[in-house]
C-alpha cells in the first residue's frame, strides 16, 4: 500500500473560505479524469483547524489543509503525473494552491517511514509505516 500526503497552502490571492470551495472543485475536476482517478483507492481532505482552540493547542496555521491519498501501487504514485488530464489539473492547481501538488507531497510505502521538515516542524508519516524510520532524500 502506498500513501501520499500533501500539505496544502492556498493561493495567496484567495481567502481561506474561497480556498475550501476551490479545493472541493479541484477534487471534482480530478475525479473527471478516469485515467487519473483509477490510480487512487482513497482520498481524504483535511481542513485546517481555524478556531481559538487551534491557538490554545499550538496547532500550526502555516498550512490550510492536508490531503491523504491511498494509491494502488508505487508505479501509480509516479505514473499518475504522466496522464492525459494532468496539464489541466496542474493549471487548476495554480488557481487553488500556492504551488503544484507534486512540490508539496511525500509518498511512503508500508515498509518504511519518512520524516521531513515542514516549515520548521517535523512531520512523521503515520500508522501505515512499519518501525524503522528512513530519511526522505532532500532536494
Amino acid at each position: 500500500m502506498i500513501k501520499t500526503i500533501y500539505l496544502a497552502k492556498r493561493n495567496p490571492a484567495t481567502s481561506y473560505d474561497e480556498f475550501v470551495g476551490n479545493w472541493r472543485q479541484h477534487a471534482v475536476l480530478s475525479g473527471s479524469f478516469p485515467e487519473v482517478g483509477r490510480r487512487f483507492d482513497s482520498v481524504i481532505q483535511c481542513k485546517r483547524v481555524v478556531t481559538d482552540l487551534a491557538d490554545d493547542l499550538g496547532l500550526t496555521q502555516e498550512f490550510d489543509g492536508a490531503n491523504l491519498l491511498g494509491l494502488r501501487s508505487l508505479f501509480d504514485a509516479v505514473d499518475v503525473y504522466n496522464q492525459e488530464g494532468i496539464p489541466v489539473l496542474r493549471t487548476d492547481e495554480k488557481r487553488v494552491f500556492s504551488d503544484y501538488v507534486s512540490e508539496c507531497s511525500a509518498s511512503a510505502a508500508r515498509s518504511w517511514c519518512s520524516t521531513w521538515s515542514a516549515g520548521g516542524r517535523g512531520l512523521t508519516c503515520g500508522p501505515f509505516c512499519s518501525p524503522g524510520p528512513a530519511t526522505m532524500p532532500g532536494p
